[in-house]
């Protein structure tokens, strides 16, 4: 073929000539590009008039073109085709030379009976294609009045008219179409091919909807534009799903880059996928953000943090679930404390974020060493206590040197709670809670240490001659509400009319053991409170009974220690001081206290009081 070239070149008019005896002839190359086309092929079928149309041709049924070619029982059969209107037969024959195989495509005008399959197929291809296609198609006339829609189109664009269409025009059907569009169809009734991927169309109500479309020209037989076809596919929602999107990662990235974290996306080996710093963070740390664009963190960390947080990182993708650990550096002269968590986002990648908890970590070291100079603090009260210190001495201590760190404690508490209650875990909260308990039950201790103390500071020279039914109604009166809770009864039998000491403290002594009656109590059953008097000598000598749980022989003895609790049940709240108290107020008025009990029987509480107090 390339001699034959070549020589035609030589002989150019002789070429000519016979090129006008060939038949209509179009070779190809082996991959289906083309090669030559006769002089007959133009005449005879004025569609490929130029070498454009002839690729066009080609290119568009490539796919059918190389079947018959791999099939040589298909070489030199007659095969109905037709292509832009028009219907015609083709035969491929081999065509060799030295230099490569090529192929010969001969057109013949289609015969009538091929003519009438072929226009009778594609009609009946075309209406049921439009009846199911699933994009909106329209065909129009050169008027861009409706020759043929797609269900589809009728449903995207509806009208007054359904599926009525056929024969109306176009843009009295609907007046909003904008005047780009119309310039658009206007150009391709010249022969241009419009798309776009993107467009928007404001409704008459104002709605706005958005499309993609593509529009081209269809022709006839006489290969001539007849109209337009245009393919139409609104996007509306697809638009406002990736606008949501897109704002939503552009809320996501602005939410990241404000928190003061630092927060990255890993692969499994630990490279950086991305990251998310504020403008802060990257002029604090004196780094840009092309020092971290495919780094890995084994570049970043000390070698042990790297080792670690490659581990935590392999958990987090085999378990899917929050991994967190903490570890501390030195950065530019200053120890900082950091928080991790890793969560997995996919098989091989994390998303990390890195807190720097400094604060939160000087707090907790502060406050373990305030928990431990408080623990250090009641090991000398014991001391105290078990070496008869001086009470005034031990008072002072009480009310500053115990008190002073239990605030700092109280503080450092509440300061936790209200800041970082948050970044707590469930264990976290409870340790926090117990640390609230502890204080207000060590405070308790403190508040009563120094009431028990005070009892030795009072001056006895403020006794008086004091009404007993009087003083013992004030009391029910201080505890009324007790007593309601309670639904406890408290009655009296003989009492003396009045007695000598100080009223306060006697007015203590009998409000500790009548509530003492109430608070232990037995469950079901309703307490009862009976006080007696007795009058002795040199004394007089009371009595308060009750209807309680009792007290076991062996802490008969022990009941009036200070700080001796026998009942740990939360049910009994109470610091262990108010019989040691009673006790003081008793040997202060030159008397005696002891109880009689058994378990379950209840307890009779008894003391006497000096009838004249010698000072």
């Amino acid at each position: 073929m390339a001699n034959m070239k070549k020589q035609a070149k030589d002989i150019k008019p002789s070429f000519e000539e016979v090129n006008q005896f060939l038949p209509p002839l179009v070779i190809i190359t082996n991959d289906g590009q083309f090669y030559f086309h006769s002089a007959a092929l133009v005449n005879e079928f004025p569609i490929f008039a130029s070498k454009e149309m002839i690729t066009e041709f080609l290119n568009e049924n490539k796919f059918q073109i190389q079947k018959e070619i791999s099939d040589r029982r298909n070489w030199g059969k007659k095969k109905g085709f037709s292509w832009k209107g028009f219907t015609f037969e083709i035969m491929i024959n081999v065509v060799k030379e030295s230099n490569g195989t090529y192929f010969g495509i001969h057109f013949f005008k289609g015969n009538p009976l091929v003519e009438k399959v072929l226009i009778s197929n594609n009609e009946q291809i075309l209406t049921e294609f439009l009846k199911y296609a699933p994009a909106a198609i329209a065909m129009f006339d050169k008027n861009m009045n409706y020759l043929c829609v797609s269900r589809r189109w009728c449903k995207e664009y509806p009208t007054k008219y359904g599926e009525n269409l056929i024969g109306l025009n176009h843009y009295e059907v609907h007046p909003e179409v904008p005047e780009k569009w119309k310039r658009t169809h206007a150009l391709c009734m010249k022969g241009a091919i419009e798309k776009k991927e993107l467009d928007l169309l404001v409704r008459p109500d104002g709605s706005e909807d958005w499309f993609r479309y593509e529009v081209r020209p269809w022709y006839n037989d006489a290969n001539e534009i007849g109209g337009i076809m245009l393919l139409s596919e609104t996007i509306t929602e697809i638009v406002l799903a990736k606008r949501k999107l897109q704002q939503t990662a552009t809320l996501q990235q602005a939410i990241l880059r404000a928190l003061p974290d630092f927060t990255f996306k890993l692969r499994r080996d630990g490279t950086i996928v991305q990251h998310y710093f504020s403008e802060e963070l990257f002029s604090k740390l004196k780094i840009t953000e092309k020092l971290l664009e495919g780094a890995n963190i084994q570049d970043l960390l000390p070698h042990d943090i790297v080792s670690l947080s490659l581990l935590k990182l392999k958990e987090a993708l085999e378990t899917k679930e929050v991994v967190s650990y903490q570890f501390k550096t030195t950065f530019m002269e200053e120890v900082i404390h950091f928080e991790t968590r890793l969560n997995a986002i996919n098989e091989e990648e994390v998303i990390v974020v890195i807190r720097n908890i400094s604060q939160l970590a000087n707090i907790q070291e502060e406050l373990t060493l305030k928990v431990k100079e408080l623990d250090e603090q009641n090991k000398k009260m014991e001391r105290y206590i078990e070496s008869n210190m001086e009470l005034e001495t031990f008072a002072y201590v009480a009310s500053h040197d115990l008190r002073e760190p239990l605030r700092t404690i109280g503080g450092f508490t509440q300061l936790l709670e209200r800041k970082y209650a948050a970044q707590f875990d469930a264990n976290g909260l409870e340790y926090l809670d117990y640390i609230k308990k502890s204080t207000h039950t060590m405070n308790q201790l403190i508040v009563g240490l120094l009431e028990y103390s005070r009892i030795n500071t009072e001056n006895f020279e403020s006794r008086e001659e004091i009404k007993t039914t009087l003083l013992l109604q004030e009391v029910i009166d201080d505890i009324q509400q007790t007593i309601f809770e309670q639904q406890a009864e408290v009655s009296f039998g003989y009492l003396p009319q009045q007695i000598t000491g100080l009223h306060s403290k006697i007015k203590r002594l009998f409000q500790n053991l009548i509530s003492n009656g109430i608070k232990f109590s037995s469950e079901g059953q309703k307490a009862s409170i009976h006080i007696s008097g007795l009058e002795k000598e040199t004394h007089w000598e009371f009595k308060v009974v009750d209807n309680g749980i009792g007290i076991q022989k062996e802490y008969l003895e022990k009941i009036f220690l200070l700080f001796k609790k026998l009942q740990n049940n939360t049910n009994y709240q109470g610091a262990g001081i108010g019989l040691a108290i009673c006790k003081k107020i008793v040997e202060q008025h030159q008397g005696e206290i002891w109880v009689t009990s058994e378990v379950n029987q209840g307890a009779s509480f008894y003391f006497t009081l000096a009838k004249e107090l010698i000072i």
